[in-house]
């Protein structure tokens, strides 16, 4: 194989001692040479694959050296769509996003929270997530509750069918506030729960409480909650639960369904 030139071994080696003077003159450039090779890489890939742009100017190159600004346009746009890809592996890694990892049924015991007396027990029914950074400005939604109809094999919209907003676990009684779920560490959200005083009806977590809600959970009917929790600068998740009766308070009736699930 063909040595190249003396003068591109001179331009190699002339390049590689510039990026090292500018790493160790400019700190944040020490890894400018890694970029270059990523650049060049992707690059390749990218621009001398199967491609028509590629195709012609290889074309071209076989029969006669393409005019200097034909090649500096081409470099260029190598250059450009080389760095986009490579911003937008980047931009795609950590844009924040969670994802709904299943139910989670607690039993915990309830009190008063004036006299701090036990009242009994329950069951809540939660959801979890997880997140690979945190994200912060977390809020969960009830959008709607609907019904399934027999009759017409379809969802039929309820007395719940505006949104609310859902507490999270271990919250404060009042107005839920926006929280940061951070990795390995997320909070639950609370969808509803059983009480053993209250039997099978299901209660639903929202703010604030609309007095109609009271004449959706009187059957034994299975529901659909579309749910909807928000994160700064990430993608809504949209999640939808299956809800009935359960056999006993204890043990309540839910699980995750997609949108067009149908009985």
């Amino acid at each position: 194989m063909a040595r190249p030139p003396l003068w591109v071994y001179h331009a190699r080696t002339g390049m590689r001692s510039f990026l090292k003077w500018l790493g160790r003159r400019f700190k944040t450039f020490d890894l400018l040479d890694q970029y270059f090779l990523s650049v060049k890489h992707t690059g390749w890939d990218l621009l001398w694959g199967a491609s028509m742009p590629s195709i012609i100017y290889t074309v071209w190159w076989f029969f006669e050296i393409p005019p200097f600004r034909v090649t500096f346009v081409f470099l260029l746009s190598l250059l450009f769509i080389s760095g986009y890809y490579l911003w937008r592996a980047d931009h795609i890694r950590l844009t924040p996003k969670f994802h709904t990892r299943g139910l989670k049924f607690q039993p915990t015991p309830t009190i008063d929270p004036l006299t701090q007396a036990e009242t009994g027990a329950s069951v809540y029914v939660q959801l979890l997530f997880r997140c690979e950074i945190p994200i912060e400005e977390c809020i969960g939604n009830l959008r709607e509750v609907r019904r399934w109809s027999k009759e017409s094999r379809s969802w039929e919209e309820t007395d719940m069918n505006e949104s609310l907003l859902m507490h999270w676990s271990h919250g404060d009684a009042g107005p839920p506030m926006p929280i940061t779920l951070r990795p390995k560490n997320e909070r639950r959200l609370n969808v509803y729960f059983c009480h053993i005083r209250t039997g099978l009806a299901i209660n639903v977590l929202v703010y604030p409480t609309p007095a109609r809600m009271k004449s959706v959970f009187l059957n034994d009917d299975i529901w659909r909650f579309d749910i909807l929790v928000e994160g700064k600068d990430c993608p809504p998740v949209e999640i939808y639960m299956r809800v009935q009766w359960g056999e006993t308070w204890d043990k309540p009736n839910a699980k995750l369904i997609t949108e067009d699930y149908v009985e």
